[in-house]
């Protein structure tokens, strides 16, 4: 169980860069509306990594900037977090318009573009974007581009001189202690951690059924 608020990241707030996954970014779907798969991935790679480290997925929500996106990655939850109810009971997925006037404690967030920022150029409804989290907020989008809007420019300098990480990766405590800690590289790296986290517990439940099973003999 979670002894502490936020014990496993290294920062309360990061921006996290996601490059280019064999060669493809943001990409448009027949909706046109665009999309990122390495984003997409990240965001519940980590979601599942939290819930698995003792978060309450509840208090939990994913948003992101486009349509095309929130449906990625709402096709992917289903996939890969349907079948267990410790992933089951998200917070939400939506888009940040549509979740105006709404918080959650812990709030992962997909800027999707990677080649042209878009309507995100308005700096009102970038900062709108990042006012969601209560407790921890974790960006998901391609820095250089970001950093070099000149209209984001001051908000993205708070990411580079306040919390700041090598190569802008995610950066966890291992087991809660800031000593020992991990770098994040990319999605793939994200879901082996997941993996190592399942079979501890799949392991621990094991452990506990055998012991059921030997008081009930």
């Amino acid at each position: 169980k979670m002894y502490k608020i936020n014990f496993v990241f290294k920062y309360n707030i990061q921006f996290i860069n996601v490059d280019e996954f064999n060669n493809h970014g943001e990409e448009m779907n027949s909706s046109n509306s665009f999309y990122n798969l390495a984003e997409a991935e990240y965001c519940i790679g980590l979601y599942m990594y939290m819930c698995l480290i003792g978060y309450d997925s509840n208090k939990i929500s994913i948003l992101t900037t486009y349509n095309g996106q929130k449906e990625l990655i709402k096709e992917i939850f289903a996939k890969k977090c349907g079948w267990n109810k410790l992933f089951s009971n998200i917070g939400k997925i939506s888009t940040v318009d549509k979740y105006q006037g709404q918080q959650n404690d812990f709030i992962i967030l997909s800027l999707v573009r990677s080649k042209k920022i878009g309507y995100l150029r308005d700096i009102r409804r970038f900062i709108v974007s990042l006012s969601r989290a209560r407790q921890g907020l974790y960006i998901f989008g391609k820095w250089e581009l970001f950093y070099n809007c000149l209209e984001l420019n001051k908000t993205m300098s708070i990411f580079k001189d306040k919390y700041n990480c090598k190569n802008r990766k995610l950066v966890l405590c291992l087991e809660g202690n800031e000593n020992k800690v991990v770098e994040v590289g990319d999605f793939m790296h994200m879901y082996r951690l997941v993996q190592e986290l399942l079979k501890i517990a799949m392991n621990n439940c094991e452990n506990d059924k055998n012991t059921e099973d030997i008081n009930n003999k």
